[in-house]
């Protein structure tokens, strides 16, 4: 029998190698083709996938990441007003400091009840109500965070923060001029431990409204 002969080309030089385009590290860089590097990425679990928009985060995730946000901003405002307390400073200066931090304390926290509400608002269940009431998110936010009700003291009446909810808990443990600082860091172990109630509250909340269970539901 005649052997089959096979054709093997015999080149002792170094081949070329390919240059794609790539925004990366310049205009131009030495690399896998981007077919290829779209594959690695799908391999790797990569949900950007070119065309593809990136799925959006859910209403409790960005919940969460609003009270990390609220935690760590109000823990550097909160030490430095206890920065201050030590300090020998006037009754007055003493006086605008926890006044100034009290302001700060109700104004962030009248942000992070916003931020709840923009969050659920892009969810279908914002829609969601329960009979003779405002809509879940709103109510759920005001219960929890920064409900607010009016308190008369002869012929002056102020608006404060209701009872049991997060804006009420911080000013209410907020520490006088003078406090010592082993009762300062317990007012703000106190305050802690507030915010995280609120924001398991607010996410058990969430999961209600998700799941429609207000007691609406006519009994069988």
């Amino acid at each position: 029998m005649r052997s089959k002969k096979s054709f093997r080309p015999a080149f002792e030089g170094e081949l070329e190698s390919r240059v794609v385009m790539s925004v990366a590290g310049g205009p131009w860089r030495r690399g896998p083709a981007p077919m290829i590097r779209a594959l690695g990425s799908r391999a790797l679990g990569s949900r950007a996938m070119p065309g593809r928009p990136v799925p959006k985060q859910s209403v409790v995730a960005l919940t969460n990441t609003a009270f990390e946000q609220f935690t760590n901003e109000y823990e550097q405002a909160r030490e430095t007003y206890f920065s201050t307390l030590s300090a020998a400073a006037s009754p007055e200066g003493a006086t605008t400091a926890r006044s100034a931090f009290q302001n700060y304390t109700t104004t962030r926290v009248d942000l992070l009840s916003q931020q709840v509400v923009s969050n659920v608002l892009q969810s279908p269940s914002a829609l969601t109500q329960q009979k003779g009431s405002q809509p879940s998110a709103v109510t759920l936010v005001q219960n929890n965070l920064n409900g607010r009700e009016q308190v008369c003291t002869g012929a002056t009446a102020t608006v404060v923060f209701r009872g049991r909810t997060l804006g009420r808990a911080l000013i209410d443990t907020i520490p006088a001029a003078g406090t010592s600082r082993a009762a300062a860091e317990l007012s703000a172990l106190a305050q802690d431990q507030a915010i995280e109630a609120a924001r398991v509250a607010v996410i058990n909340g969430l999961t209600i409204i998700r799941d429609g269970e207000f007691g609406n539901k006519s009994k069988r």
